[in-house]
């Protein structure tokens, strides 16, 4: 069976659906990484303010939660290596839902 040069064409034009999912995480983590990481800037003189603490404990609850994050990706990578990427997005999700609600009940 012999292929046009147009069906050749349009066979390569094709890119295949992982780019599209790692190009729509890159922007997800762009977002992310500027509101998480880059707007800290801005929440950080109204946090200590608000709560009456000081520069160093302010930097403190950023630093724990960056380190978290650093300590936790080795178990993450782990737990999706052990169980596939569905069950932990799914309970991902719960656990997020639960902060949310949690969240809309603090004083």
């Amino acid at each position: 069976m012999k292929l046009s040069v147009g069906e050749v064409l349009k066979a390569r034009q094709r890119v295949f659906y992982g780019w599209w999912i790692v190009a729509i995480g890159a922007v997800v983590s762009v977002f992310q990484g500027g509101i998480f990481y880059y707007g800290f800037s801005v929440f950080f003189l109204p946090i200590k303010r608000d709560l009456g603490i000081s520069s160093a404990q302010t930097s403190l609850v950023f630093s724990a939660a960056r380190l978290e994050g650093g300590v936790l990706g080795p178990v993450g990578g782990w737990l999706f290596d052990r169980f596939g990427p569905r069950p932990l997005v799914f309970l991902g999700g719960v656990i997020s839902g639960l902060g949310l609600v949690l969240l809309g009940r603090t004083e």
